[in-house]
């Protein structure tokens, strides 16, 4: 095959692997870092520099790719959201989208996809109520956040087919929330945050990364796509299910309040919003799951 993609973002949880998964199947990756020297061992990858605020010579890589994905931004979960972390927040995803529909509107061999990382958080919080990628968008930082970055990559000029992925929380061995999990719970035993009707919308790495190269290689997918299991799970059931693969104890819940008082807006949008959401449209096109019960997915992770 040896189609190349380009990868903003390349370096973290979920671009790391997808790097590794997509050169298995044939593609060569470049990836667009800060730290090029610090890049995967792997000779199907390259690495070039990029600082997500301004053109250079990584434009040139552009031209003539299967794909280029953008995965980058601000990590929304270190750090309580201080006027100063919001606005990295909100600048690092609009400012580095904005450069690379530029760049990509400019390419004179266009390549033929612009993958555009999202997020559930889209959604706000809503409850019970099931969501699809034709449900309105919710309230919040986040949600304003998501809006802004989503309206830059439809910018993208008509010759690039768009792919917006929402995703939801990417469940891993060596990312994401697991570990920081992992480490507490072990010692403390297991407890999470009572909220009524509270929802988690969640997906396996490896199917984030399976769906990923679906849209990539399908001819036909454009649009929005959720990036969730089919399950949604509610919170005390997926803490029941990290306690019981990690055979320690369950404690009562703690009030809501405790996160808020602790964490503030930030504990209102990430740790205690619901969220039901379907991926509708990966169901649409019978992409296959490798992990539907979030049971499943947890017992591949904490008992590995």
């Amino acid at each position: 095959m040896n189609e190349k993609v380009i990868i903003a973002g390349g370096s973290g949880f979920i671009g790391s692997a997808l790097c590794s998964f997509l050169t298995q199947h044939g593609y060569q990756v470049v990836v667009l870092t800060r730290n090029p020297n610090a890049g995967l061992s792997n000779s199907n990858v390259s690495f070039i520099r990029w600082d997500s605020r301004s053109q250079g010579e990584w434009t040139e890589s552009l031209e003539d790719a299967a794909g280029v994905i953008n995965l980058s931004g601000e990590n929304i979960g270190t750090g309580r959201w201080t006027r100063g972390k919001k606005e990295k927040i909100m600048t690092s995803r609009v400012q580095s989208t904005k450069l690379l529909v530029e760049a990509l509107n400019a390419a004179k061999i266009k390549p033929k996809k612009f993958i555009a990382g999202s997020a559930v958080g889209f959604y706000g919080s809503q409850g019970n109520e099931i969501l699809t990628e034709i449900s309105s968008p919710g309230d919040g930082f986040l949600a304003e956040v998501i809006k802004a970055t989503e309206n830059e990559a439809r910018n993208i000029t008509h010759d690039i087919q768009l792919i917006i992925i929402r995703t939801g929380i990417v469940l891993g061995c060596e990312g994401g929330i697991i570990p920081m999990l992992r480490r507490v719970f072990r010692y403390t035993g297991v407890t999470y945050f009572k909220v009524r009707n509270h929802w988690m919308s969640w997906i396996h790495l490896q199917d984030a990364i399976g769906a990923i190269l679906h849209l990539l290689s399908s001819p036909d997918t454009q649009g929005i796509y959720n990036l969730t299991s089919p399950e949604p799970v509610k919170i005390r059931d997926f803490y029941k299910s990290i306690s019981k693969a990690m055979n320690t104890i369950i404690w009562p819940a703690f009030p809501a309040f405790v996160a808020k008082a602790a964490m503030g807006e930030m504990a209102n949008e990430t740790l205690l919003s619901s969220q039901r959401i379907i991926p509708d449209r990966l169901l649409q096109d019978k992409y296959r799951f490798k992990y539907i019960s979030c049971r499943d997915a947890l017992n591949s992770i904490l008992t590995s």
